[in-house]
């Protein structure tokens, strides 16, 4: 939970690689997943790159999470195609390792279950969210914290098909065994109480969001909630919102489309712009979620080109 730290030794576990005459891929690995949880995503995504492009000899295992990874960062930059091929040759590599069946191959289900999410195949997605429960469950029990992770993504997937006590169950059964497992002001509970409040803000409960993203805040100051506060009620001025398009997820863009409704109208169709240039960079499909934050930006500037973004 810090990756920040991990960040901070890299030079030093690479230069002692370099000693033993390694690249360093299992560093970079780590390195990558560390950049990612920190939002550096194009950073992590180079860094990944290097690890699977080194000559190092990685066990199966080891590939497939930083294949994981991968997917991951892509999955947040708006690819989930990408991320779904990324997250099955991930599959396919741990499960070559480790066996059918391993404990371990939760975690490639649920990254499954995200990208089929996001590329609208819920049915798919709460299967696969069904094997990861149960093989964490067999292997660990119902009070694991892996199998916390579990709850919560499925959860996140129940609130996309807007089965909301079914989610908020599987929120607070997260939440539960996370707070008992690691602490009350755990970090880790920072991101069960987004979804939490992501449930209230569906059901048109926007104060109680609002509390909600407020506490997930105080606790992973980390979180990016800029967007979904503002959703909630809250006057964002200005000055808090972001300037650089990079990286440009989803909550960022959201949040640059509340920056383009705040500006003088020439710099905020300007930056409308540039969101729109990058849209059509990206590989389709495009994640939704991201696909509509652009269309804010666009509408707000009064740019026509919103209908095709949502028409995408």
């Amino acid at each position: 939970g810090q990756p920040e730290h991990a960040i901070e030794w890299a030079p030093f576990a690479l230069a002692a690689a370099a000693r033993a005459r390694k690249d360093g891929a299992e560093i970079d690995g780590i390195v990558g997943e560390a950049l990612r949880d920190a939002g550096r995503y194009l950073e992590a995504k180079t860094r990944l790159a290097r690890a699977l492009a080194s000559k190092d000899p990685l066990r199966g295992d080891r590939r497939a999470l930083i294949l994981v990874n991968v997917g991951s960062v892509e999955l947040a930059l708006g690819a989930p195609a990408a991320a779904e091929k990324s997250f099955t040759d991930a599959l396919a590599a741990a499960t070559a390792q480790l066996g059918d069946g391993h404990p371990t191959l939760a975690i490639y289900y649920d990254k499954l279950a995200a990208s089929a999410r996001a590329l609208g195949r819920i049915p798919d997605a709460l299967a696969l969210h069904e094997r990861s429960l149960a093989v964490r469950t067999a292997a660990y029990g119902a009070d694991d914290r892996s199998t916390a992770s579990s709850y919560l993504h499925r959860a996140r997937t129940l609130l996309e098909a807007k089965r909301l006590d079914e989610a908020l169950a599987d929120a607070k059964r997260a939440e539960a065994i996370r707070s008992t497992q690691l602490g009350p002001t755990s970090a880790r509970l920072g991101e069960v109480i987004v979804v939490q409040g992501d449930i209230a803000l569906a059901a048109g409960d926007k104060a109680a969001a609002l509390a909600l993203y407020t506490r997930a805040g105080e606790i992973d100051p980390r979180i990016d909630l800029i967007a979904r506060r503002a959703a909630a009620g809250a006057d964002i001025p200005l000055d808090a919102l972001p300037v650089g398009l990079d990286p440009l997820t989803a909550d960022r863009a959201a949040a640059l489309a509340l920056r383009v409704a705040k500006l003088p109208p020439a710099e905020g169709a300007a930056l409308a712009a540039q969101l729109l240039d990058r849209f059509r960079a990206l590989p389709r499909p495009v994640d939704p979620a991201l696909a509509k934050a652009i269309a804010d930006a666009l509408h707000a500037a009064n740019n026509p080109a919103a209908e095709e973004v949502l028409r995408r």
